[in-house]
């Protein structure tokens, strides 16, 4: 695979605890400055992005920051996005875990105040686990989406509140009603709390059906097949705890972007198509049977969304003034 390495060190090199996160990306310029720093208050040191051909300032952006590597190549992401991400992850970072995370993503432990996610990999690494299922969360604003088009991506982080928990179904990590169920096959499962899940706010209003689990803190290690699915690696030992992914679909001028993706067909899932034509116009404003306020992931625990075991809680007790109350 023919790859180009615009900025930053051609390799990353990370001690046994430290993360490196992989981002595959196009024209993501307006996430880029608020997903660094999110993810380096985290204690992440070194970020590889892989530019999928973007015609932004996007490349520009990246270059600016010493801790990046940019690695550019085209191929088209819907046929190769696995290859993308695996192939240069591996021939570019030595040693440590990946993060694997798109642009709109930001992560988030439970139970993480106070705390650097080289505490987690080094528990993980303590109990022989070497990925961890991470439950992915749609945030939505009350606002129309003609008001939320001009809102800066710290704006929409700090003001996309809501989320909801209808529509979820839950299926055991080895069920062969996942549909990747054969890339999990040669994995374990630590807790058999965490459940593979599908659906959400998405399929609420939408009637899409996405999948909502997926493996994205994964050790770099040499019999682990990284990113098998865009949804898993293989021959892995999952954590006893489950991960958020906080996922900003909707930030942003979504209903542009969406029209110029299905313009240039840069996927065949037909979910583009399922949404747009529930949402029409800017007018739209996200409801649900029922809404609830985010402020941590460790409400979601409450929730029964993301878990955990007492063995977790014993070495990552709650922090005592960390939360909120949700509404």
């Amino acid at each position: 695979m023919a790859t180009q390495h615009l900025s930053g060190p051609r390799k990353i090199k990370l001690d046994d605890d430290d993360v490196a996160l992989v981002c595959l990306l196009k024209n993501g310029s307006y996430y880029v400055d608020d997903l660094l720093a999110h993810h380096r208050a985290l204690g992440i040191k070194s970020f590889l992005f892989i530019d999928n051909g973007s015609d932004d300032d996007t490349c520009a952006k990246l270059a600016a920051h010493s801790d990046v590597t940019t690695v550019s190549n085209t191929l088209p992401v819907a046929r190769f996005e696995t290859r993308l991400r695996s192939q240069i992850a591996r021939n570019t970072v030595k040693g440590g875990w990946f993060l694997f995370v798109d642009s709109d993503e930001l992560f988030e432990f439970i139970n993480g105040a106070g705390r650097t996610i080289q505490d987690y990999t080094r528990y993980c690494s303590d109990h022989g686990f070497d990925a961890v299922v991470a439950q992915c969360l749609d945030l939505v604003s009350d606002c129309p989406l003609s008001e939320t088009s001009d809102w800066s991506f710290k704006k929409s982080i700090s003001e996309f509140h809501w989320y909801s928990l209808n529509c979820i179904e839950n299926f055991d990590y080895h069920d062969q009603a996942v549909g990747f169920a054969w890339f999990l096959r040669s994995n374990t499962i630590s807790n058999p709390d965490i459940k593979m899940k599908y659906g959400g706010i998405r399929k609420e209003l939408f009637g899409e059906n996405p999948s909502l689990s997926s493996h994205r803190l994964v050790k770099n290690a040499r019999h682990i097949t990284i990113y098998s699915h865009p949804h898993s690696s293989s021959n892995v030992n999952c954590a006893d705890f489950s991960m958020l992914l906080r996922h900003y679909k909707f930030a942003g001028d979504y209903y542009a972007r969406e029209r110029r993706q299905l313009d240039d067909k840069i996927w065949d899932h037909g979910e583009d198509e399922r949404r747009m034509a529930v949402i029409n116009d800017r007018s739209f404003v996200f409801s649900a049977a029922q809404l609830h306020r985010f402020d941590a992931a460790d409400q979601l625990v409450d929730q029964g969304f993301l878990h955990c075991s007492e063995t977790f809680l014993s070495r990552f007790p709650p922090v005592s003034g960390s939360g909120k109350e949700q509404a």
